[in-house]
């Protein structure tokens, strides 16, 4: 029994197969033939599936790919992407995904190029034209289009603009200008045109025509290429000289990938990806330019302790990009860290304390500006530079220690910490560059002093520190910057050391509480205003290697009392001493080749011109002009002028409100014949002018002889 179901089982099944091969046979009968197309199906038949790229093509059903990555050898095993060319027809959003690899077997070590480039020749055309084109000229004249250039809109629009020139001339200038009028095929566009298509022709009206055409956008519709559209016999010449469709792809990237192969990267291509959200960062990449994320608002990054990080497979952490709370209290940066941003946590107003590890070895420009509640921060001994602006206005700020790891400071560094009372530099300070501005208005700073390693400091660098009394430079110091130690009214003594040249434009301006100084010799110029209105200086050491003393240099010094000008100097600047009321002596050195000294003055040997004077001068009798010598000498209240004067500058007496009288050696009409530079401005309108006479005069006058040797007036 058992055996006669098996054999009835086995018949069953073997009619079964009969039938279906019986089904499957064609007309005449003949069995289905192998066909490997069909094994594979078409690409029609393939299901829905994610996509696997492989250089540009989807190894599942062969669609063309988003882009396409051409690879550069360097001949030593490695290689750059030189270029990555966009599909212009692919409307998806897609990831950039490197590859370590080219398919050459090098390894991928850098990015050098500009992205997203299509190569297909463009031409734009419109509907119902001669109204849009009227439409844009009513804008124009109506000023809201100033810049919109005729020319080159009826140019690319070609088909029309020989019809709308009546000029012959103008039309062989737009001919010859813009040859593309040749074409005479083009296409009207249709409806169907994608939003990449619009966004980049409304993009490019704006580049090439100065005219965004804002409602008009849905008119524009296709972007066709002519390749095959001309009869022209300059065809090639004609499709080089058409537009092509820029880099406006990038739209659709929402995540890049790079190996951590990358060491290189041109940076100037990412702000096209401007929805990116994911990106995953190579290790090696740490020069990263300040704000280059911040145009990305739907980037993701790995939050850790209050902030958001940019980073890798690997390292998550790799880059700290911003604050994930203004209102953050405290931060402490991931161990992994090797960059801290730009602005990082600019004005995180309530930030107290931040915790920054060993290994970061860049903090960005302002990345903890305007932070007022910080109290105290360390800088770890990885980080070389300190950039712009990293702790401007931390108001809170007390102390703060410079590692000896720390090669330069940045521009203003340090602004405005108006809390900071102690600089700290350590054992072994590499220092050498300080940068403008590092100290500026940090008014409680009281002290400092800066490591022998500093050779620059840069201007302004003690701005307004009007706590600042002490301050020990570095002896390798080579110069005392403009504005250095502009208004630091504490600043009772410095000592420059011998490696300085030079003394900069208001280098101790308003430096009010110096008393003295001691210019070393290797100096050879004070500059303008340098010691202007340092209003306590009793005096001052100018060495015989100083050539030029500057405009203005001791302006305002009004309790100078002595000058001494040595040899070396050749070049006494305007107002030099202006203001210096308390000069009662002035000496030159005889080997100066181009001043001497007489009666407490300095006369200019060239053409014996009196350029200073105090209180106390005593005019010579060989000088025959008088400059601006006593500008400001409030402390002079008369002045003998011998009748060798030929000339006197209407500044001569600027401000000497306490000059009631000049008594002149010579006569009425010989003052009178005096030239005055700016007969407008006569410097003795307020003063009693009195002539020389030896008797009892007998003419009506004013006139004066000397009693005892002192001038006086006769009754």
């Amino acid at each position: 029994m058992k055996k006669t179901l098996a054999s009835l089982l086995t018949l069953c099944v073997l009619l079964c197969t009969f039938a279906l091969l019986f089904a499957s046979c064609d007309q005449d009968g003949n069995p289905p033939q192998t066909d490997t197309a069909t094994n594979n199906q078409n690409a029609t038949d393939i299901p829905p599936h994610d996509h696997v790229w492989e250089n540009g093509v989807c190894k599942i059903c062969s669609q063309k790919g988003p882009y396409e990555l051409t690879f550069v050898s360097n001949g030593d095993g490695t290689c750059y992407v030189s270029e990555i060319k966009t599909n212009i027809s692919f409307e998806s959003n897609f990831e950039i995904d490197i590859p370590q690899t080219s398919p050459d077997g090098d390894t991928v070590t850098a990015i050098n190029c500009d992205p997203f480039v299509s190569h297909v020749p463009l031409v734009l055309a419109v509907q119902d034209f001669e109204e849009i084109l009227s439409s844009l000229k009513e804008k124009v004249d109506g000023g809201m289009a100033d810049n919109f250039n005729y020319d080159r809109f009826n140019a690319y629009y070609c088909k029309y603009s020989l019809s709308n020139c009546k000029d012959d001339t103008k039309k062989e200038e737009l001919l010859s200008k813009y040859p593309i009028t040749e074409i005479t095929d083009i296409y009207a566009l249709v409806e169907d045109a994608t939003d990449t298509e619009k966004r980049w022709l409304s993009e490019y009206l704006w580049a090439n025509i100065q005219y965004s055409p804002g409602d008009l956008v849905e008119d524009y519709t296709r972007l066709y290429t002519i390749a095959n559209e001309s009869s022209s016999e300059n065809k090639e010449e004609i499709l080089a000289s058409l537009p092509k469709v820029p880099d406006n792809l990038g739209y659709h990237v929402t995540s890049l990938c790079f190996p951590n192969t990358i060491n290189e990267i041109d940076f100037a291509w990412l702000s096209s990806c401007s929805r990116l959200e994911a990106l995953n960062w190579p290790e090696q990449v740490t020069d990263i330019p300040d704000g280059t994320f911040d145009q990305f608002d739907n980037l993701l990054g790995n939050t850790y302790q209050n902030a958001i990080y940019i980073g890798n497979e690997q390292n998550p952490y790799l880059y700290l990009w911003k604050t994930a709370d203004k209102d953050v209290t405290s931060a402490s940066v991931h161990s992994n860290t090797k960059i801290i941003a730009a602005s990082a946590f600019y004005r995180c107003k309530k930030l107290v304390s931040v915790t920054i590890p060993e290994g970061v070895t860049r903090i960005g420009k302002s990345a903890f500006h305007d932070c007022t509640a910080l109290t105290n921060i360390t800088i770890p001994n990885s980080i070389t530079h300190i950039e712009e602006s990293t702790f401007s206005g931390c108001t809170s700020l007390a102390s703060i220690t410079i590692p000896n790891s720390v090669t330069n400071i940045g521009k203003s560094a340090f602004h405005d910490c108006t809390g900071l009372l102690n600089v700290e530099f350590e054992t072994g300070s590499n220092l050498s560059d300080i940068g403008e501005r590092v100290f500026e208005d940090c008014t409680s700073l009281a002290t400092i002093t800066l490591p022998n390693s500093v050779t620059s400091i840069g201007s302004h660098a003690f701005l307004n520190c009007t706590s600042l009394a002490s301050v020990t430079l570095s002896e390798s110091t080579t110069s005392i910057n403009d504005f250095l130690f502009y208004g630091c009214s504490s600043l009772t003594h410095i000592t420059i050391p011998d490696s300085v040249t030079s003394i900069g434009i208001s280098a101790f301006r308003g430096c009010i509480g110096l008393t003295d100084m001691t210019i070393p010799d290797n100096v050879t110029s004070i500059d303008m205003s340098a010691f202007y209105e340092c209003t306590s200086l009793t005096s001052i050491a100018i060495p015989n290697s100083v050539t030029t003393l500057g405009y203005s240099a001791f302006y305002g010094c009004s309790s100078l009392t002595s000058i001494a000008i040595p040899s070396s100097v050749t070049n006494i600047d305007s107002w030099a001493f202006y203001g210096c009321s308390s000069l009662v002596n002035i000496v030159v050195a005889e080997e100066n080749p181009s001043y001497y000294s007489e009666g407490n003055c300095i006369i200019q040997k060239s053409d014996k011109s009196l350029i200073l004077g105090c209180k106390s001068s005593v005019i010579p009798n060989d000088v025959t002009c008088i400059g601006s010598a006593f500008a400001g000498c409030t402390s002079l209240t008369s002045i003998i002028i011998q009748k060798s004067v030929t000339s006197i500058s209407s500044l001569a007496f600027y401000n000497c409100t306490n000059l009631t009288a000049v008594y002149y050696e010579g006569t009425p009409d010989e003052w009178t014949s005096i030239t005055l530079d700016n007969p407008d401005h006569n410097p003795f309108t307020d003063v009693s002018v009195y002539y020389y006479s030896e008797t009892q005069p007998t003419d009506e006058g004013d006139y004066w002889h000397y009693v005892n040797g002192v001038p006086t007036a006769w009754d």
